[in-house]
């Protein structure tokens, strides 16, 4: 035995204390590597993905995020528009810092107040996000509007311009009619470059389709038709953005004629109401073309106007598509159409079908194993949705952690 082995204390004779003395370096060790693996971009973007997915959905055990975020301030503001001013909802992080933004367009109808929209505003805004949400008078009466796009680049460039936004981190969101909204915002050359990316949930990608499939009661996917059952919002949309399209004369006998099983056209129709009425009361499939192509001009140009079909080619961002299969209010074959269409000019497209939404809401009474494969689908979703906004991870550094750390409060 050498002079080092007889110095060296066998385990049952360590000194008293000595691992009580050791705990404190094992601790001080266990926080070095959990700082080091938060600096990890995956972990650094799938802890603010956890984050975010517990934020929107209600009535969970607990709210993690709440315990080191600042809560979020909701206010009323403008956006100019050419001439003109916009109203909107601004969300933002309770404490003033340079971070990303995100252009939050919603569906049909007053919904501004809803709580699902507000805790999708807040834990966007938990993350570090400005959330812009403009408030559009046709959309609030249930119609689509051919210029709505071009208020959402409006909402967007003004977005970038606010003193604690990076310009270069400012996305868009759809929500139902909205994605389409925005998806067409950022085909438009103004801003084509400058948005990091856009999302749409359970969005539409060709108002005519829509319009046939309607019509049809059923749609298309990889070649097979499926029955489906419009919900009265889809009429209801459909009917107030069309009938004023057509001649006064026409527009009590069209109206009627919207969500009916009538497949008998009205008479003294003029030829644009006769076109409309064709598709509507049309249950043939094979008919379809033939049928759109007959359409007025100012009804076929409006459809193409809120359609980003028109110019998919534009796009030159990240695109990411959510929508749930069963959805009655637009179809989940619009969402595959967009997603196929923007494979063919080489976007970076990702395409996530859900079973257990209600259109855009987690409401349907599925199985656990359905609802837990979902809830996977989701979140590998939202951390690619994440990944896509932030500088590699909303979380700028480990410390970012910290609610006592200070950070820029511009960019």
């Amino acid at each position: 035995m050498n002079a080092e082995q007889e110095h060296q204390p066998s385990e049952g004779t360590l000194q008293p204390g000595l691992a009580h003395r050791r705990w404190p370096r094992y601790a001080v060790g266990f926080v070095l590597i959990a700082l080091l693996a938060l600096s990890s971009t995956h972990l650094r973007v799938a802890l603010s993905s956890a984050v975010f997915l517990n934020e929107i959905f209600p009535d969970a055990p607990a709210y993690p995020g709440r315990w080191v975020t600042e809560e979020p301030t909701r206010t009323f503001v403008q956006f100019r528009h050419e001439d003109t001013y916009k109203p909107a909802l601004l969300y933002r992080p309770g404490r003033a810092e340079c971070g990303g933004g995100i252009v939050l367009y919603i569906g049909l109808g007053p919904e501004y107040g809803d709580a699902h929209l507000d805790r999708l505003g807040r834990a966007f805004s938990r993350n570090g996000y400005s959330v812009l949400i403009p408030m559009s008078e046709p959309m609030i009466d249930y119609r689509l509007s051919a210029e709505e796009h071009d208020i959402a680049v409006s909402a967007f460039t003004s977005l970038q311009q606010q003193s604690n936004v990076n310009p270069e981190r400012v996305g868009m969101f759809g929500i139902s009619v909205g994605g389409a909204v925005v998806v067409n915002a950022a085909q438009q050359p103004e801003i084509q470059d400058s948005v990091r990316m856009v999302h749409s949930l359970g969005g539409f990608f060709d108002a005519s389709q829509v319009l046939a499939q309607m019509s049809l009661r059923a749609y298309q996917v990889d070649g097979e038709w499926h029955e489906w059952e419009p919900s009265a919002t889809t009429f209801r949309a459909t009917r107030n953005s069309l009938v004023p399209l057509l001649p006064s004369e026409d527009r009590s006998a069209l109206w009627e004629l919207f969500g009916k099983d009538e497949t008998e056209i009205p008479s003294d129709l003029t030829p644009e109401g006769h076109a409309l009425a064709s598709v509507l009361t049309n249950r043939d499939p094979s008919r379809v073309d033939k049928l759109l192509g007959e359409l007025p001009p100012v009804q076929k140009e409006f459809l193409d106007a809120i359609s980003p079909a028109g110019d998919i080619d534009q796009l030159t961002t990240s695109v990411l598509l959510l929508h749930d299969r069963n959805d009655h209010v637009l179809p989940y074959s619009e969402s595959v159409s967009l997603a196929n269409r923007a494979e063919e000019v080489d976007a970076d497209v990702r395409l996530t079908l859900l079973d257990h939404f209600h259109h855009v809401r987690p409401d349907q009474d599925v199985g656990i194993w359905s609802q837990a494969r979902d809830a996977t689908r989701l979140y590998r979703h939202i951390f690619a949705m994440h990944w896509t906004m932030d500088d590699r991870g909303v979380f700028t550094s480990p410390l970012d952690l910290l609610p006592f750390v200070d950070r820029p409060d511009s960019c």
